[in-house]
């Protein structure tokens, strides 16, 4: 796992190295016991747990929970490529910067929503800037910029990069294909 995926969760280093060093760990004793494997299939389980903020209303909280749906698909990470994204794309989409928006007032100076989800930002939310300036939820524009090369506010052209054919079933499954 990239140390990107753990910057998703907040984790800090300590717990990220701790994560991985487990995950090896199991998966050697698992080779052991099956030496005639190529790969080690390896299943690692990460609950996030979202804090109530003193004076905090619940429904505030719940908007700002970590929700794979609100993560960047898992496509973009490093360990798999579903679905066959073009290397370029995936690196531009990989690359696209990212704020961690740590208070209300900074995540309002970033956006106010998102014109993708028509959202607006929460603390704890990514949020990524286009080349045009527009900004949305880093989560939202990934998705977007997979399927389109242009802006979904002002349609300037992001990227020139081949965008991948999915047909509907196969991009029901994709929105789904997030970090969990």
């Amino acid at each position: 796992m990239g140390s990107r995926l753990f910057v998703e969760y907040w984790m800090m280093p300590h717990d990220a190295i701790s994560l991985c060093a487990s995950a090896v760990d199991f998966a050697r004793k698992m080779g052991a016991d099956r030496p005639h494997l190529d790969v080690i299939p390896v299943f690692v389980e990460i609950k996030v747990s979202t804090v109530q903020q003193a004076g905090e209303p619940i429904a505030l909280t719940l908007e700002r929970a970590i929700r794979p749906e609100r993560l960047c698909p898992l496509y973009t990470n490093v360990f798999t490529m579903l679905p066959p994204v073009d290397p370029s794309l995936l690196l531009h989409v990989r690359s696209l910067p990212r704020i961690r928006v740590e208070r209300v007032e900074q995540g309002s100076a970033l956006m106010d929503l998102c014109d993708i989800c028509s959202r607006g930002p929460t603390v704890g939310d990514q949020i990524s800037n286009l080349k045009c300036g527009h900004a949305f939820h880093s989560h939202c524009v990934v998705r977007w910029l997979v399927r389109s090369n242009l802006c979904p506010t002002c349609d300037a052209q992001e990227h020139n990069l081949r965008i991948p054919k999915v047909n509907a079933p196969a991009e029901e499954s994709l929105a789904s294909l997030s970090v969990s």
